[in-house]
């Protein structure tokens, strides 16, 4: 066999190898795609902590304390003595503190997490004073608490307000709001600086009767943030 044969016998058993190999990584492909999806199972949660029963408000306004690990934060109020404290998320489900961050918020009924509400990339924090102002407490970085600015007044006539994101298609922080008096939903837009840019009811369907009205994200993968409640006879109930 002249060198030209040979040269041309070992080119096609090149190919035939890699052909060989090219069919397995198909098949291979082929049997993941028909393969039915695998259930997740979901573990029995655990407790975190003890000694929560202290605290009468608990927000989970994100990353609040801007560490490295990205990990939600929790802020509590404790009933005794009205000081505000932080719980950073540690990113493998449980937190290190608490460190004090505030001081005073016994005149405070309600805590809110407004989301990037300032426009400086940081989650902020709101407050319903008992008088019915409602006050913004920019984050100043690292877990600091910046002064109290006062947004509106009137806001003791909502029983519930929630943080969302996103619900007008503007992608800026908003806030929902329940009616005492009739059980309507309104949404107060935030304008990306720190002030709202307006405010339009969302239903006119009472949901007065409903309890612990929250936003929980974009629930339904359509690209916007739906919000959840419990119905009377305790089971769920999704606003799309």
């Amino acid at each position: 066999m002249g060198l030209t044969q040979r040269r041309m016998v070992l080119a096609m058993r090149k190919v035939g190898v890699l052909a060989l190999i090219a069919m397995v990584l198909v098949a291979g492909n082929l049997a993941r795609v028909s393969r039915p999806p695998q259930v997740q199972s979901v573990r029995a949660a655990g407790p975190i902590g003890t000694g929560w029963q202290q605290y009468d408000l608990i927000v989970s306004p994100g990353d609040w304390d801007g560490r490295a690990d990205g990990a939600p934060d929790i802020i509590a109020r404790k009933a005794s003595d009205g000081t505000l404290w932080l719980f950073s998320g540690d990113g493998l489900g449980g937190y290190t503190g608490p460190r004090q961050i505030g001081s005073g918020f016994n005149i405070y009924t309600r805590l809110v997490a407004a989301g990037e509400f300032t426009g400086h990339g940081r989650p902020d924090l709101m407050a319903v004073r008992r008088d019915g102002e409602l006050i913004l407490f920019p984050n100043l970085g690292h877990g600091v608490l910046g002064e109290p600015i006062t947004l509106a007044s009137g806001w003791g006539g909502y029983d519930a307000v929630v943080g969302t994101t996103n619900f007008s298609g503007f992608h800026r922080p908003a806030l929902i709001v329940r009616n005492a008096n009739d059980g309507s939903l309104s949404v107060f837009a935030g304008d990306g600086t720190g002030v709202f840019s307006g405010s339009s009811r969302i239903t006119s369907v009472s949901v007065k009767n409903y309890s612990l009205l929250t936003a929980p994200g974009g629930w339904v993968n359509d690209g916007f943030p739906d919000s959840c409640s419990r119905r009377p006879d305790g089971s769920p109930c999704l606003f799309r």
